[in-house]
């Protein structure tokens, strides 16, 4: 699995399984909000 946002954006352009790709997005869409709602605080 791809973890920099260049080689996740190479990974669909060739094919890569999509769902695979969103889910890893929206998990760290996910710790990024966490990181920003303890930041805040």
């Amino acid at each position: 699995m791809p973890h920099g946002p260049e080689e996740k954006k190479q990974a669909l352009d060739v094919g890569a399984e999509c769902p695979a790709i969103v889910q890893q997005l929206a998990a760290v869409s996910g710790a990024d909000n966490g990181l920003m709602a303890t930041v805040m605080e």
